[in-house]
Parts: C-alpha cells; structure tokens; sequence
C-alpha cells in the first residue's frame, strides 16, 4: 500500500529513545513531505543532461583563467565524457560545478558571457534544428518539444499572447541560488537569436528571479534597457514581429531530419530510464529507514545482479545513486519547507541527525544549518 512506509516509519521512530519527543510531530509532516517528494520524483523524466551542454561552463571556466578539469573532477564529472557524443551527466552533479564555478570566479555575471562561448553543436541535433527552422517561433517550440535531448528534465516553455512570444525556464525556489546558470542559458538564447537573424537583437523583456546585483549594467548593455530583477519567473520574451520574421537559414528538410532523429533519441531515453525509476523506488521507501538494495530491486523486478549491472553501464553505484537522492531531497525540503534538522534527517532514513550533518557536510562542504543560511531566504 502507497502509506505502507508510514506505518513502518512510525514503528521505527517509537523504538528509539532518543525520537519519542519529536515522534508525533514527525508522523504528523511526514505524510505531507511525503506526498511533495512522491510529485517532485514523478516529474522526473530522464536521468542526465547531455555532456556536451556542459562545454558552456567548462568555456566559461576557461575565459576567467580557471581550471575546469579541477572543478569537474570535484564536482564528480568525468571530462572525459564532454568530448564523448551521446553521453550524459548527472543533473545534481553539474549543478554542484555550477556551484562550484561561481565560487571562484570572482564576477557574478560571468553566466552572461555564455552566449560568447556557446556553439549550435553543444545542444547536439537540437542546436542545429535550430539553425534551420524557418522563425523564432518555431525555433524556441523546437526546443521545448525536444529539451530531454539536453536536459534532464522540463526546463523551458513557450507561449503567446499578446505581450509577445515567452520563453521561460522552469527554475524553482532551490535554485535562484544558481542565477549564474540562469544568466547563462538567456545568453544562449539571445546568442541563438542574432545567429539565426545575422544581426544584433535585444529582446522587448528579460525576467530574472534572482534580486538586482551589482553588476546590473552589464545585463542592461547584454540585454537592452528592459531588465526586471526579482521577478516572479524567469522569461525572455521577444516581439511578435522578431518571432515570425523568415529566417535566411531556414531549411525545411533538414529541420525535419533533425526532428526525426531527436523523436527516435528520446524514444531510445524513454526505454532506458532505469536511474528516474531507481530514484523514485528510493525516495519512496526513505522514510522506513535504511534503504536496502535487495528490496529496490525487486521494486523494479530486477535481482540485485541486474540492478547492479545496469548502474555500473551508467558509470554510478546503488551508494552513489542513494545520496544522490537523500542530496536532493534534502536540499529542496531546506528551500521550500520550515522542517527542522532532525526532521528532514529522519525523513531520508538516518536514525540520528547528527549522521545526517556528516552527510550533507560531504555532499555540499557544508553543514546544514550553513546551507539554509547562505541559500535560503527566511521569510
């Protein structure tokens, strides 16, 4: 039964001491963080971001006088893989080097010089559907309809009205913090927008959530005079005219052939999404307690063998794959919930929330309580 891990986590906390005090009020939000990571889990499609993408910070890197090997090895990414078409890497892991980057280069722009650094070919088929699509329009709905080739989940959505063609990125609350990554793909799109058009263009409107930094001058002189921070979501919106004008590059038959490929790529991704399942198999037993391989397995009528089989094929481990996954959690609940510490440790299965401390120390650098206070705006 879907509440089964209740009742098994209530009997787990009610046979250690040292939990009595906080056991009623864990089991009272346990149901109601439960059901936000069972929904934060089921939007996850596919497992990674195409390597090639991360070509944008590794440039990025470079331009600033950084050793990009340094900072991909810390962050757990195999360079390797960035020159290896078709390969992909861990979303959490490229957002730790993105993390990682914008704490040593000493600009907090440097995401807006992206589009400088970017090439059609980092985005793979997708870049170049791009190049010949016959407007804007259908550029950007391009991109949209075929994002799981580069990312590894929802990141962009068009629309229209009558305030003019939107593009926005699906960041959420926990990542503001990572505005350079922000800066950096409004970049790419204006860089994709002046390569398609053969002329500079400025967009009617770009819409960061992120607050006004001190740096501001250079997203005005990037970007033209309309620049609003501290917004509500992240758009970059273009005339209606910009939108529809013909593109000089435009080729009906390749784009299609573009099309076809990436339809039969994320066809390929749609039948190897073994990692989402395994992340949503772990999230929903965490809360029980200790997470044991034999059980997700069978989750996934699989025998630990299989299992073990598939992860080493992706290049990862059953370990690798659970922090990965109590990391995730554990950060989203500290951005969008009031839970406690010890609350939030006992939710991803630790029986003490000092263990939890060591843990998430690891993963971020930092303790938890660090975390929440340079990430997370206490209302």
């Amino acid at each position: 039964m879907w509440f089964e891990p209740l009742l098994i986590s209530a009997n787990y906390f009610s046979s250690h001491t040292y939990a009595e005090q906080l056991h009623k009020i864990f089991i009272r939000t346990l149901l109601v963080i439960f059901c936000q990571l069972l929904e934060f889990f089921g939007q996850v499609m596919y497992p990674a971001n195409l390597s090639s993408a991360a070509n944008i910070l590794w440039n990025l890197l470079e331009l600033y006088g950084r050793d990009p090997e340094e900072i991909f090895k810390r962050a757990g990414l195999d360079s390797a893989l960035i020159r290896k078409p078709g390969s992909r890497y861990s979303e959490k892991r490229l957002e730790n080097a993105w993390e990682m980057a914008a704490d040593v280069i000493s600009d907090p722009c440097f995401g807006l010089k992206a589009g400088g650094v970017w090439h059609p070919s980092y985005f793979g088929a997708l870049g170049y559907a791009m190049l010949t699509s016959d407007t804007l329009k259908r550029a950007f709905e391009r991109m949209e309809r075929f994002q799981a080739v580069v990312t590894g989940r929802k990141v962009v959505k068009v629309s229209e009205d009558s305030g003019g063609f939107h593009v926005e990125l699906l960041y959420g609350r926990a990542e503001k913090r990572l505005f350079a990554r922000i800066d950096a793909m409004f970049s790419v799109l204006l860089a994709i927008c002046r390569l398609n058009l053969h002329r500079d263009i400025f967009p009617d409107c770009v819409q960061v959530q992120h607050d006004r930094p001190g740096c501001a001058g250079a997203y005005h002189e990037l970007f033209g005079p309309d620049v609003r921070f501290g917004s509500r979501r992240n758009v970059f919106t273009l005339s209606h005219d910009l939108a529809r004008e013909p593109l000089k590059g435009a080729d009906r038959q390749l784009s299609l052939m573009h099309d076809e490929v990436m339809s039969t790529y994320i066809r390929s991704l749609e039948k190897h999404d073994f990692l989402p399942k395994l992340k949503r198999a772990i999230a929903r037993r965490l809360p029980s307690g200790g997470v044991k391989d034999t059980e997700i397995a069978a989750a996934l009528n699989l025998s630990p063998r299989q299992m073990y089989r598939k992860l080493k094929a992706l290049g990862t481990t059953f370990h690798a794959v659970l922090s990965d996954v109590r990391y995730e959690i554990a950060k989203e609940n500290f951005s969008s919930s009031n839970y406690s510490v010890t609350e939030i440790a006992f939710l991803l299965g630790f029986a003490e929330a000092s263990s939890f401390s060591r843990a998430f120390k690891r993963w971020s650098g930092m303790s938890p309580v660090q975390y929440r206070q340079k990430y997370v705006k206490i209302s």
